[in-house]
């Protein structure tokens, strides 16, 4: 019979083949390098998320809108909002334009952003 044994390959063997570190302090000095790098690339994405979400509510002209019966905020903000927006980031831009709050009434005159 044989008595030979397989030994299960490890996983590990691809990723750290190669990693000799002389000290801790050298394999220490990796994993921050490591770190720091995905840090920033993190950051980067982030930044171009953040810059085009921004970009998505600039607006350079306005309309007018007279409240009707029935209007609340929320539909007349999923009207005039595009299809990359949050309506609830639209309602706070409409609230801000009129300086008003969530609450409206028929005959009230609106100002609107016009999106992009």
């Amino acid at each position: 019979m044989n008595t030979r044994h397989r030994r299960r390959p490890n996983p590990y063997n691809g990723f750290f083949e190669g990693w000799d570190f002389k000290s801790w302090g050298e394999a220490i000095a990796t994993l921050a390098l490591m770190v720091t790098v995905c840090a920033g690339v993190i950051a980067l994405v982030v930044g171009i998320f953040v810059a085009s979400d921004k970009a998505a509510y600039e607006y350079t002209e306005t309309t007018t809108y007279w409240v009707e019966q029935g209007d609340t905020l929320w539909t007349i903000a999923r009207h005039y909002s595009t299809d990359r927006q949050d309506v609830r980031r639209v309602i706070d831009i409409i609230e801000e334009v009129n300086d008003c709050d969530a609450t409206i009434y028929p005959g009230q005159l609106l100002t609107i952003p016009v999106f992009k």
